[in-house]
């Protein structure tokens, strides 16, 4: 993920220098949609894992931090949803 200004340069505030990887498994991970809250959190859904693989979601301030308040362990909230039942998509309503 990365995060630009109106000129399409890198907001260095953001991440590391502008730019965040989302990393939930060592091995495999894939941020199928995200959504920004009003107050400028960033939630991102995807799938994580090799073979027996799940579905995950993980918040994160709007400096690209991780919201340690959003999951309770591991600071994403694995689903548990398995094969063709992945998070693809997330709104907020």
């Amino acid at each position: 993920m990365a995060s630009l200004h109106a000129d399409g340069s890198l907001d260095k505030n953001f991440g590391n220098s502008g730019m965040l990887i989302i990393s939930v498994d060592s091995f495999f991970n894939n941020v199928n949609d995200m959504v920004v809250q009003e107050d400028g959190k960033i939630i991102c859904g995807g799938r994580y894992g090799a073979g027996n693989s799940g579905s995950f979601l993980v918040r994160h301030n709007s400096d690209g931090s991780i919201d340690k308040n959003f999951a309770f362990m591991w600071n994403f909230l694995g689903i548990g949803l398995q094969g063709p039942a992945l998070v693809n998509a997330l709104a907020i309503v």
